[in-house]
């Protein structure tokens, strides 16, 4: 439930939404409403199975994109 796991990580609530709208949207968590005490409905969050795949040709390529974003004045996204 998003107020509990603010709680537990320390964020705001409304930031913890964006990030989990974010990882649903690309299939990392699957969000799932239930209805809660006093007919008040909550959404909890579970972690879907996925694969990470990393080789070091992929973050390098990643990294020189992301300096040459930097500068033409995109801004860092992680």
């Amino acid at each position: 439930y998003i107020s509990e796991l603010a709680r537990e990580l320390e964020i705001s609530r409304p930031l913890l939404y964006l990030h989990l709208r974010k990882l649903e949207e690309v299939g990392i968590v699957k969000g799932k409403t239930e209805l809660g005490k006093g007919s008040r409905t909550r959404k909890y969050y579970v972690l879907c199975e996925f694969e990470l795949c990393l080789n070091g040709n992929k973050i390098k390529e990643m990294l020189e994109n992301e300096e040459k974003k930097e500068k033409k004045g995109s801004k860092r996204r992680w």
